[in-house]
């Protein structure tokens, strides 16, 4: 496989040191390093192009935990707004090992009250990520909450919003997942980015990346065969656009 993009995260390598848990099986398993470094380098490219159009907007990191994307991005931040979102043991830890400006908000994600405490802004786009969080979301669940927040930003007056989220295909959905002897509690998937389309008239698909070949070697016959034999591939990043629909 193509060596890694040069990636340095300082802040989560202090973070992981200082965790009382221990978490070499994940690191000992290549395949799922690469995952987590070309999903991350991915997303803060999304974020930066974001941040670069929009220096004063609103960032929203739902089902955040640990994630040090502001610290990483800090030359480009701005003067942008984030939120992080997520239950509330997971914000009292994030509490615990992360300081700086970024507002922590504990409750589900699923409870889209959270836009109300949000305090959106009038005039200034909103860029909401989930970053390895729809996989675990029930199927219905997940789909409600992204219905939810599409009408919210399809009102009139609303600020526009783009979402960047990765999901894995139905059929691995239903596959038992391992790393590192722990068990991965996917429940749920998209087969492509038109079956996101039709949750609502107003979200529209503006990329959508595949990363799964590029995991391992083993990823990438996976994926050629998969493609092959289904015409879609077995995981994605894709990036949404939110808004009142076209009349044209």
């Amino acid at each position: 496989m193509p060596d890694l993009p040069p990636f340095s995260d300082p802040e989560a390598r202090r973070i992981a040191a200082a965790l009382p848990q221990a978490s070499e099986a994940h690191a000992a398993d290549p395949a799922f390093v690469r995952s987590v470094v070309l999903r991350s380098q991915l997303f803060d490219r999304l974020t930066t192009e974001f941040l670069t159009a929009h220096p004063s907007g609103l960032c929203i990191a739902l089902g955040a935990g640990l994630c040090t994307r502001r610290n990483r991005l800090a030359p480009e931040a701005g003067t942008a707004r984030w939120l992080n979102v997520d239950l509330p043991d997971a914000i009292a830890l994030r509490a615990q090992y992360i300081a700086g400006p970024e507002a922590n908000l504990a409750c589900s994600i699923l409870d889209t009250s959270w836009l109300d405490t949000a305090a959106l802004p009038d005039n200034q786009p909103v860029l909401v990520l989930l970053e390895g969080v729809c996989p675990y979301l029930p199927q219905a669940a997940l789909e409600a909450m992204l219905q939810q927040l599409a009408q919210r930003f399809a009102a009139p007056g609303s600020p526009p919003c783009t979402v960047v989220l990765d999901h894995v295909h139905p059929a691995l959905a239903r596959l038992p997942m391992q790393v590192g002897g722990m068990r991965l509690p996917v429940v749920s998937g998209f087969a492509d980015g038109a079956q996101i389309e039709r949750i609502h008239p107003a979200i529209r698909i503006s990329l959508q990346e595949h990363l799964y070949g590029r995991f391992s070697q083993q990823h990438q016959l996976f994926e050629t065969a998969f493609h092959a034999t289904t015409g879609q591939h077995p995981y994605a990043v894709v990036r949404l656009e939110l808004g009142a629909p076209s009349l044209a």
